[in-house]
């Protein structure tokens, strides 16, 4: 399944979609536009990820590395 079947089937599900990355504020601009995700955060650290996550209700989180960790 791709990366846009999985935002189309969560969007589907009713579920918010959000883009929370310690990259550079280019790279994820341009695959939140390849995956019409609409809120975006760049250049977080784990602690200011921790922050954002600490602010939702009941959420699912996917990463891919150490600082996602936390």
């Amino acid at each position: 399944m791709s990366y846009n079947a999985v935002v189309a089937r969560l969007r589907n599900d009713r579920k918010k979609v959000i883009l929370l990355s310690g990259d550079s504020q280019r790279n994820v601009q341009f695959v939140a536009k390849e995956l019409g995700i609409t809120e975006f955060y760049f250049e977080q650290t784990p602690v200011e990820k921790v922050r954002i996550l600490e602010k939702l209700e009941n959420f699912a989180m996917i990463g891919d590395g150490l600082n996602d960790a936390p």
